[in-house]
């Protein structure tokens, strides 16, 4: 009789249909698609059950690539079937890890010291080569490959938001001037002098 390992802590398992809502966008199913396959779930609670799996997987991010991964790690869906490895450039595999770990692309690009515009056709070759609908896919197929596996790159414990993300939060924790109340701001500019006349208003002769 086999035992289960245990559950890391704030992790729980998933039901029936929220196993094959991951499996089904590990496939490359659009929201579309879910709803069309799925009995239960409308185009307007898609949003609302992957956030209640990305919750049950303890995920910071509901990324679906990072859901995916995060769900095989965890063993909380099926294994899939292994595939042939493909090979991968070094570039194309990092962007794998980083789409696996449910980073957004700006924030692979940083990783990589590139512009977006140029990490943008190596993303697109890297989902070619896998033969991938898009990132999910692109993971799923990257984990049938052991391209991806528990310990490269490892489930996402840490921050997974764009670099904008970061850029408003930082704007907002910003140490601000305090002012005391009743104390009138200090003028920009100078009085005139004593003996200067002040200057005509609009429409004055």
């Amino acid at each position: 009789m086999s035992v289960s390992a245990p559950l890391p802590p704030g992790i729980r398992l998933l039901d029936k249909v929220e196993k094959e809502i991951v499996l089904l966008i590990a496939a490359g199913i659009s929201t579309t698609g879910l709803v069309e396959a799925l009995d239960d779930l409308t185009d307007g609670n898609v949003a609302t059950r992957i956030r209640k799996i990305a919750d049950k997987l303890g995920s910071p991010t509901v990324v679906r690539s990072g859901l995916v991964y995060r769900a095989l790690c965890l063993r909380l869906v099926e294994e899939p079937t292994p595939l042939p490895r493909v090979s991968l450039p070094r570039r194309e595999l990092k962007i794998l890890h980083g789409v696996a770990q449910g980073r957004p692309l700006t924030r692979i690009a940083e990783d990589l010291d590139m512009e977006d515009w140029d990490l943008n056709p190596l993303a697109l070759q890297m989902r070619k080569r896998l033969r991938a609908q898009d990132y999910a896919h692109a993971v799923y197929q990257g984990w049938r490959m052991q391209l991806l596996t528990r310990d490269s790159p490892g489930i996402p414990t840490g921050d997974t938001r764009s670099s904008s993300q970061i850029t408003a939060a930082a704007w907002m924790k910003r140490p601000r001037p305090s002012r005391s109340v009743g104390v009138q701001p200090t003028p920009t500019t100078s009085p005139p002098a004593p003996d200067v006349p002040p200057r005509p208003g609009p429409g004055a002769t």
